[in-house]
C-alpha cells in the first residue's frame, strides 16, 4: 500500500509539471503581465483583450509633450553648383518638439531639426506637424513617424519649400532615438536631409 501510495504521488506530482505553464521572463507574455503585478498592472480605466492588459500603468505618453535632442544630419542638394556638381553637408544636429498626445500611442506635434553643417553660414533644416505612431502600448516599443511642412538650406539666399518627412524610432520610456528622411525641392533641384537624432521627452 505504501508503494502504491508513493507511485500515485510521483504520477500526480509529473503530471502537474507536464501541464504547468511556462513564461517568458520579461514583455506582455511574461508572468507579471499576465497575472497583472508590478511594472504591468493596469490603471482602473484600463482593460484586457483576450488576455493581454492593453493599459500599463508606468506608461505615460499621454498629454502635453515637449522634447530636446540632439544627433547628426545630413543634407544634399542635387546640381547645386555651377559645374552641376551635388552639395552634401554633415553636421551636429538638434530636435525639438512640443504637442500633444491623445492617447498612449499616437501623438501629434509640431518638430523642428537643424543640421548645423560644417560651417556657420551651412544650416539646414525643417519645421513640420507630424505624427508619431508608438506600435506597442508599453513603455519601450518602435513607432512610426510622418508629416508635412518647410525645409531650407540657408547659406545667405535659401528659401523655405514643401517637404515630407517619413521616420522611425525606439522609444525607452522617456528616452527616443529617432531617424527621419526630409524631401522637398531646392530652386527646382531635389533635396534630401536624414537626421539622427537622440531626444528626452519631459512631459
Amino acid at each position: 500500500m505504501k508503494k502504491l501510495t508513493l507511485s500515485f504521488i510521483a504520477i500526480l506530482a509529473m503530471s502537474n509539471a507536464l501541464m504547468a505553464e511556462s513564461y517568458p521572463a520579461y514583455g506582455v507574455n511574461s508572468y507579471a503581465a499576465k497575472h497583472n503585478e508590478g511594472s504591468y498592472a493596469y490603471s482602473n480605466n484600463g482593460s484586457t483583450t483576450s488576455g493581454e492588459i492593453s493599459t500599463y500603468s508606468n506608461v505615460d505618453r499621454q498629454g502635453f509633450r515637449l522634447a530636446f535632442g540632439i544627433g547628426a544630419g545630413y543634407s544634399s542638394i542635387d546640381n547645386y553648383y555651377w559645374n552641376n556638381e551635388d552639395m552634401s553637408s554633415t553636421g551636429f544636429a538638434t530636435s525639438f518638439e512640443i504637442g500633444y498626445a491623445p492617447t498612449n500611442q499616437l501623438s501629434i506635434q509640431y518638430m523642428n531639426n537643424i543640421n548645423f553643417g560644417s560651417s556657420d553660414y551651412e544650416m539646414a533644416g525643417y519645421s513640420a506637424i507630424v505624427l508619431n505612431y508608438y506600435l506597442k502600448n508599453t513603455p519601450d516599443t518602435f513607432y512610426l513617424v510622418g508629416g508635412i511642412g518647410g525645409a531650407s538650406y540657408d547659406n545667405g539666399s535659401g528659401d523655405v519649400e514643401a517637404a515630407g518627412i517619413i521616420g522611425a524610432g525606439y522609444a525607452i520610456d522617456k528616452l527616443e532615438f529617432e531617424v527621419d528622411g526630409v524631401f522637398n525641392q531646392y530652386n527646382d533641384e531635389n533635396m534630401m536631409q536624414f537626421f539622427l537624432t537622440v531626444s528626452y521627452r519631459f512631459f
